[in-house]
């Protein structure tokens, strides 16, 4: 899939511009450098259900994955029905 190429090089990159060193498996952090602690993501942040986040999806080469705040209100929105007169006011209110 071309997107998890992109997403393979992104990281690396990344990881490089912070001195950090992979494993040969290119996943798993030899050395952190800078590495930042976090990293907020839009997607695969968690199981989806409760208890369902394991440690094998809870972090991303060596970084604590967390869902960003702007797709977080877009989840919250999805859930709202669409014909609910203060859909809009909630979302806003969210957001600021």
């Amino acid at each position: 899939d071309d997107g998890e190429k992109w997403l393979q090089h992104a990281m690396k990159e990344i990881v490089a511009r912070h001195g950090a060193v992979l494993n040969n498996d290119l996943k798993t952090v030899v050395s952190r450098g800078n590495l930042p602690k976090v990293i907020y993501v839009d997607k695969l942040c968690c199981g989806g259900t409760e208890g369902s986040r394991a440690d094998a999806v809870r972090y991303f080469y060596g970084m604590l994955k967390k869902l960003d705040v702007f797709h977080l209100i877009q989840r919250v929105g999805r859930e709202i029905n669409c014909e609910h007169p203060r859909k809009g006011d909630f979302l806003k209110s969210l957001s600021e």
